[in-house]
């Protein structure tokens, strides 16, 4: 089953929103804020949904 995952991950590409970057920006200078209230504003997301999308962002930098 493993190796099927494996497989069906590599035939699908994910394209990143292009808002990442300027979110890791905000992040590397200290914004946090700021890349939390952008996030919500592309994305639509809560408060809680925002700062867990940062806080990934920041995890797999």
């Amino acid at each position: 089953m493993m190796k099927r995952i494996e497989q069906l991950e590599a035939e699908i590409s994910f394209e990143e929103p292009a808002i990442n970057d300027e979110l890791r920006r905000l992040i590397v200078e200290g914004q946090e804020v700021r890349a939390v209230k952008a996030a919500r504003v592309a994305f639509g997301y809560s408060l809680v949904e925002a700062k867990q999308y940062i806080n990934g962002l920041k995890e797999n930098s």
